[in-house]
């Protein structure tokens, strides 16, 4: 790819809120292909602690107050919770108002990635403002 084609996805991927990454080494939580299948376990209107039981801790969540490719993007759903996935896109479980599962998307392809995008720091679940969506008994 030429430098000048980079620098223009580089731009797009800051402007919409996306980070590369590159894939961290050392997770304690169970990610890409162990994750992969647990979350084939998860059902629509399953609480926040059922998922986390599955899942475990989210690392990030977005909101409709968000304005990147990780805010919410409907009505019906009130936030998303999204898991690292070593080597594959990141897990995100979509919650209602009543923080019961709406759907969830995994990641069923078997390559693997060097770099996958993420949802920025300000998006983390150690932000005071985002803790309360992230706690599973809340």
């Amino acid at each position: 790819m030429k430098p000048a084609t980079l620098f223009v996805l580089f731009w797009i991927a800051t402007f919409l809120g996306l980070t590369a990454c590159n894939t961290p080494q050392g997770e304690a939580a169970a990610t890409g292909p162990d994750l992969n299948l647990k979350v084939a376990n998860v059902r629509q209107g399953m609480s926040k602690a059922e998922v986390t039981a599955i899942l475990g801790e989210p690392r990030w969540v977005g909101l409709p107050s968000d304005r990147s490719d990780y805010g919410v993007r409907d009505q019906e759903t009130a936030f998303i919770l999204y898991w690292r996935n070593t080597g594959f896109p990141v897990v995100q479980v979509h919650f209602d108002a009543d923080h019961k599962v709406r759907w969830d998307t995994g990641w069923s392809g078997q390559e693997t990635y060097t770099h996958v995008f993420e949802p920025r720091d300000n998006f983390l679940c150690s932000n005071p403002e985002r803790a309360t969506y992230c706690n599973p008994t809340e």
